[in-house]
Order: structure tokens, then C-alpha cells, then sequence
């Protein structure tokens, strides 16, 4: 392959002959370098002969030849490739509201388009059923090419990357690139209902059903996460070195589910519970809990406002949580403007808004694992 094949699109007299929407092209150039680059870098550049590719279907006048165009999509997708109809959309919703977004999209789609057609020649044109195995895997690809801010695609991958991290970060993404990507899903190397579970959370995103953090309590999502927990983190916990590898492990998952994952984690340290003094129980309560806090609110960092029976966050900008049981308005107190929260019942607050500690609630938590962690080794308990 011409390691400057994709660079070699971009230019004048090529650039004229690829069907796409003039509000793209400075971004297709950029996306186009950056996919070289990373081709190069990672020694595919004779994997696969993109050149054919790109000149059939980006630079010939073909019936097949690849469209690229701006229109309207659900507010929550990005964009979408059809291979049937060799066209890829981009929502004009990035345009307009996450520009900053825009090579990413574009080259997750751009991917897709590289991976179904070389996926098609390999294994015939219905290899691709499984949507999540799919979308996931050219996701993190596409993030390893262009970073991204997950606007669009944040929940679905990180799954799959939580699912990498407890095989031992095995699975390479550029295997998109050399189609071994293929040959794992062949040979059984997810579970079958891992892949169910997924291919319905696919079409739920696809409907728009994933909005903010909801799939953190959608059950196709965490019947994905609780499979390979089960499948991967089944061993015996006989000491506090192992409850702490055992914890960061579980650490890494996208979803909280905290009922499933502390009553999964008790059934697991029962023999090293077993051998502790009562009295050390509540260390080892505690120190689960706070390890689970640390994965709250999808690990952001925020500020919590306890209002009576309301739990808002506070994000440096934005109050979440208000609802039509919750008024707010600005009260000044001596120098201070404070935000006045009250709901129907009576409690009221004033947050100092401008002063608020988005850090604190993390760094207490971590200060205090700190101290358990000394308190646990210092009695080799």
C-alpha cells in the first residue's frame, strides 16, 4: 500500500472528485492525516490496500462510490454509515453545537466504512450482525486516531474497554485494521450473552433511548457488565492484598450497579472476612463503600447539595437534580451571592455557588482509603 494514500486524497486535483459536503472538507483533510498517521505508526500500511479503496470509491466515478453529506439525525447519534447505500451522514447537530466534535465523528464513520467493506470482501456481506461488537470496537479505534469528549458514543464503548482491561488489555483495536477483529468473534472469544445483551443496548441507542447517564441503570447494559464480571473476576480473596487488586479491578466498571456489585463482592471475601476479628468489620464495610463513592456519578468530579429528601450535584457550572418540587433564586449575604434552594416541603438551603469545592468529595474519599489502607497493613489483617 502508498503509506500517503489517504494524504494523497486530500489533494487539489483528487479533493475535486470526492462527493462530500463543502461544510466538511477541512475537516476530512484533517481526519484523512490523522488516519495515516496512525496507519503508519502502527505498521498496517501492507495490511490491507486502501489505495484500491480509496480510489473506488472516494476518487473514481463508480455507482459504488461513497458519499459524505450533513443532515438531520436523532440528537444523540453522531452520525451513521450505510454500507448498502455507500453514504456517510453527519448530524448537523455537530455542526451547529459540537464542532469540536466533528473530526471525531467523522472519523468514527469513515472507519466504518473501511472495516464493512474489507469485512464484506473477508466473510460476505452479512459477517456484520453483531451492532454492538461492531459500533464499540470501531468507537475505541476511533478514539486511539482523534481523542474524544464521548458526547455522541460515550456509553457503549467503555463497556468494551472495561471488558479489554479484565482479559489484560489483550484485544489490540487496531485488529480493525488486520480484520483479527473478525477472527475473535468467530471463535467464540465473547460471551454469547455478552453479545445479545450488547446488540440490544445497540438498538436502544440507536432509538435514543440512552440519554445522560441512563444506561447506567438499563438492564441490557448491566446484564453486559455483570457477565463478564462473573466470567472474569471469580477468584478467592484470602487477604487484604488481594480485596485491594480485586477492588481496583472492579473499580474500572462504566456502570455502578452498587446492590449487584457489593453483594457480588461479599460473596467473593467471605473466607477473608471469615478470618478477621468482628470487631474489624467495619473497616472492611467501610472501605468497600468507599470505593464504590469513588465511582459515583460516573466519576466526575462534583459537589453534592442535600436538600431534604433531593441529592442535586453541582459541576463547577451546572445544579442537577432540580425538578418542578425544587425553586431557586439569588440571595445576596453580606458580600456573597448565594443561590437559595427550596422545595415543597419546607427545607431550604443557600449555596455558595461561586466558592463551591467540586474536588472535596473525591479527595475526603481518597484520604480516607489512604488511612484504611495503613490501618489494614500496619495490623496485617
Amino acid at each position: 500500500m502508498n503509506d500517503r494514500c489517504f494524504i494523497n486524497v486530500t489533494n487539489e486535483n483528487n479533493l475535486i472528485k470526492v462527493n462530500i459536503d463543502s461544510r466538511l472538507i477541512e475537516s476530512f483533510k484533517r481526519v484523512m492525516l490523522k488516519l495515516q498517521y496512525y496507519l503508519n505508526e502502527h505498521d498496517l500500511s501492507l495490511e490491507v490496500n486502501y489505495e484500491e479503496y480509496l480510489n473506488k470509491y472516494l476518487l473514481s466515478e463508480s455507482k459504488e462510490k461513497l458519499s459524505i453529506i450533513v443532515d438531520e439525525l436523532d440528537y444523540s447519534i453522531g452520525g451513521d454509515y450505510s454500507s448498502n447505500e455507500k453514504r456517510i451522514r453527519i448530524n448537523e447537530d455537530v455542526l451547529n453545537n459540537h464542532i469540536e466534535e466533528l473530526d471525531h465523528v467523522l472519523c468514527h464513520e469513515f472507519i466504518h466504512f473501511l472495516i464493512h467493506h474489507h469485512s464484506d470482501i473477508l466473510y460476505g456481506s452479512n459477517f456484520m450482525g453483531q451492532l454492538f461488537i461492531d459500533e464499540a470496537f470501531t468507537e475505541l479505534l476511533a478514539r486511539e486516531v482523534i481523542p474524544s469528549k464521548n458526547i455522541y458514543y460515550g456509553a457503549l464503548p467503555n463497556i468494551m474497554n472495561f471488558y479489554n482491561k479484565l482479559v489484560g488489555n489483550n484485544i489490540n483495536y487496531s485488529y480493525l485494521f488486520s480484520h483479527k477483529l473478525q477472527d475473535l468473534m468467530r471463535s467464540g472469544y465473547f460471551p454469547k450473552t455478552f453479545i445479545i445483551h450488547g446488540d440490544n443496548c445497540m438498538q436502544k441507542y440507536k432509538d435514543g433511548e440512552y440519554k445522560d447517564d441512563n444506561y447506567q441503570y438499563d438492564s441490557e447494559y448491566l446484564g453486559m457488565q455483570r457477565d463478564i464480571i462473573n466470567q472474569f473476576c471469580n477468584f478467592e480473596i484470602t487477604n487484604f492484598t488481594d480485596l485491594k487488586v480485586f477492588l481496583e479491578i472492579l473499580g474500572n466498571r462504566p456502570a455502578l450497579d452498587e446492590e449487584w456489585v457489593t453483594n457480588f463482592i461479599f460473596e467473593h471475601i467471605k473466607p477473608y472476612m471469615d478470618s478477621l476479628p468482628e470487631e474489624k468489620y467495619n473497616y472492611l464495610f467501610e472501605y468497600i463503600s468507599l470505593y464504590n463513592s469513588l465511582l459515583k456519578y460516573n466519576q466526575r468530579d462534583v459537589c453534592e447539595i442535600v436538600l431534604g429528601e433531593h441529592l442535586l450535584l453541582f459541576d463547577g457550572n451546572n445544579i442537577e437534580g432540580l425538578n418542578n418540587d425544587i425553586t431557586y433564586s439569588f440571595v445576596i449575604s453580606g458580600n456573597k451571592s448565594l443561590l437559595q434552594l427550596k422545595d415543597k416541603k419546607g427545607n431550604s438551603i443557600n449555596f455558595d455557588y461561586q466558592n463551591a469545592d467540586i474536588f472535596e468529595r473525591k479527595k475526603t474519599i481518597k484520604q480516607r482509603i489512604e488511612e484504611l489502607n495503613k490501618t489494614f497493613l500496619s495490623k496485617s489483617l
